[in-house]
């Protein structure tokens, strides 16, 4: 919910090569990308977000096309933030 109220709610964009996640502010993250057709996908990222528009990239030539579950979880000031989307690849 502190996501939603404070206006902290990425943007993704999924493009031929990458998924760009643009954060509002220069976070450190945990990322997990959840594959529900094979646990042995799973990706987890533990990361800073790079440049001026806080971007976290994925490559997406090591991801299985289809569905995946996007969850990020970071923190601003001892204040708590995660979300959670469906993507497809």
């Amino acid at each position: 919910q502190n996501t939603i109220d404070d206006g902290q709610t990425p943007i993704i964009n999924i493009n031929e090569k990458q998924i760009v996640i643009q954060m509002k502010d220069s976070v450190n993250y945990v990322l997990r990308l959840i594959r529900p057709s094979d646990i042995k996908a799973d990706k987890n990222l533990n990361g800073h977000t790079i440049g001026n528009n806080n971007l976290i990239l994925i490559s997406k030539n090591t991801q299985d096309k289809g569905l995946w579950f996007l969850d990020i979880e970071w923190k601003i000031k001892s204040k708590n933030y995660r979300f959670k989307q469906n993507i497809t690849l």
